[in-house]
């Protein structure tokens, strides 16, 4: 049986979770409406990878919280932070909307990142690896016809 390697692609010491009240307006979370003076809970961000996921891992004094496997759609940002995101749990048919708030812009950055960088990992680039022959071949021509206006 093959072991299941898991890959660590970011820690955050000191992490937010906040309730995420209703959503008011239908293009997005504002974090201005969350009550950021009293978090739920905080502690670390692990986010960590597989061959085919990513997973976000909250705990605290070395105690796992919550862990969130990141589809499409998992996590969105705000309107108006570039630091608190919303993270949709969802435990069988059961959804709850987090919010997510780091103490720096520089950590949210990077947690941002680390999710590109897994999704680009996903889905790489497929380069035809066999070299396209430009050359002419023997007895080929090429015509060029120039339109020079004289002086």
């Amino acid at each position: 049986m093959a072991e299941e390697i898991l890959q660590t692609l970011l820690v955050i010491n000191r992490v937010f979770l906040f309730r995420v009240p209703p959503l008011e307006v239908s293009n997005g979370h504002s974090a201005s409406s969350w009550n950021l003076g009293e978090p739920i809970w905080s502690g670390s961000l692990i986010v960590t990878s597989d061959d085919k996921h990513c997973y976000l891992n909250f705990s605290s004094n070395s105690q796992l919280f919550l862990k969130v496997k990141v589809d499409t759609g998992v996590v969105e940002p705000v309107l108006d932070s570039s630091r608190y995101f919303v993270v949709k749990v969802e435990q069988g048919e059961k959804r709850a909307f987090l919010g997510l708030g780091f103490q720096e812009r520089s950590e949210s950055f990077d947690f941002t990142a680390s999710l590109s960088d897994f999704k680009k990992h996903q889905n790489p680039i497929i380069i035809n690896e066999t070299p396209l022959d430009l050359s002419l071949k023997e007895g080929q021509k090429i015509k060029i016809s120039l339109n020079l206006k004289k002086k």
